[in-house]
């Protein structure tokens, strides 16, 4: 794992989540009118341990994944 990744996955435990996949893709020119591609995608497992949509986190630095995953609140289904 890289120094970034293990920040993101620490502080989804620390919330009482855990992830699914962790994964940066180098920024890129995208398609026509499509902006950017690339940056952090982040699945989240859900409070029954599946996937889901509402828990992918989508942004192109470190400093924004980790703002949206405070913003997040405890699961207490998972926190220990």
């Amino acid at each position: 794992m890289s120094k970034n990744t293990d920040r993101i996955a620490k502080a989804l435990k620390a919330k009482g989540w855990e992830a699914e996949e962790i994964e940066w893709t180098p920024i890129e020119r995208a398609m026509e009118m499509c902006g950017p591609g690339g940056g952090w995608s982040v699945m989240i497992r859900d409070e029954n341990g599946q996937l889901g949509n509402s828990y992918h986190i989508l942004e192109y630095n470190i400093r924004a994944v980790l703002e949206k995953i405070e913003l997040m609140p405890i699961n207490n289904a998972l926190h220990t």
